[in-house]
């Protein structure tokens, strides 16, 4: 797993969206690397990070974990929006020595209160658009796809984390935007209740990229959260 690192301090993990690389929340890096080391990988199958196989959370888990340990980090902060919060869920939950403080924005991971087809429906139209494999048209499309990061995509979308939020015991932090579509306010209430030592903030006027829709707002409140 290919990564950025940058800064010196305490350290703080970046993990990007489906589709995405490490540069994406490079809004995120610019303003915490005078005061914290941060550490941004590209994740299995997006930017320089290439993918052999069909993989799963825990795979993308464990490629953390070794990045982590090359660098001789013993523990850090993890920020994850949409599927690196899943990533951080599952590291905040099983790996708890790890995680010292989480942050979610705007985090896949918990189970849809609509049906599994629409479901998967929408999650594959968010993936093309994410890949650009194909023209977000319908499950067709999704169809006509191929290779590893699809089989990796079907195998994350039904790893479902709601059991394992109670499990969390760090201070976490929950930002979401009021009109997120891929990932509804409805989840960041859901992942409120479901962590236990939690705070949420929903940015107004912000889709499921808060951080760039609020870009401010997001670094005002992850400053205090790391401070606290």
């Amino acid at each position: 797993m290919k990564y950025l690192i940058s800064g010196k301090g305490p350290c703080v993990v970046l993990l990007h969206g489906w589709g995405a690389n490490k540069e994406a929340m490079g809004i995120i890096t610019e303003a915490l690397v005078s005061e914290y080391t941060v550490i941004a990988p590209d994740l299995y199958g997006f930017g320089a990070s290439k993918i052999e196989k069909p993989l799963t959370l825990d795979d993308y888990a464990t490629g953390v974990v070794t990045v982590l340990l090359k660098e001789n980090i013993k523990s850090a902060v993890f920020i994850g929006h949409s599927f690196g919060g899943r990533i951080a869920v599952r590291l905040a939950a099983r790996r708890p020595d790890l995680v010292k403080k989480l942050i979610l924005i705007d985090s896949a991971g918990l189970k849809p209160r609509f049906s599994c087809k629409k479901f998967i429906r929408r999650a594959a139209n968010a993936f093309g658009k994410a890949t650009g494999l194909f023209q977000p048209k319908g499950s067709r499309d999704y169809e006509n796809s191929s290779g590893y990061l699809r089989a990796t995509f079907l195998n994350v979308i039904h790893d479902f984390q709601n059991g394992e939020c109670p499990l969390i015991r760090c201070p976490a932090m929950i930002i979401w935007g009021s009109s997120d579509r891929d990932t509804p306010p409805y989840m960041a209430r859901r992942f409120k209740k479901l962590i236990p030592r939690s705070v949420l903030y929903i940015l107004p006027k912000s889709g499921h990229f808060s951080y760039l829709d609020s870009p401010n707002r997001t670094i005002f409140l992850i400053k205090e959260f790391l401070g606290s």
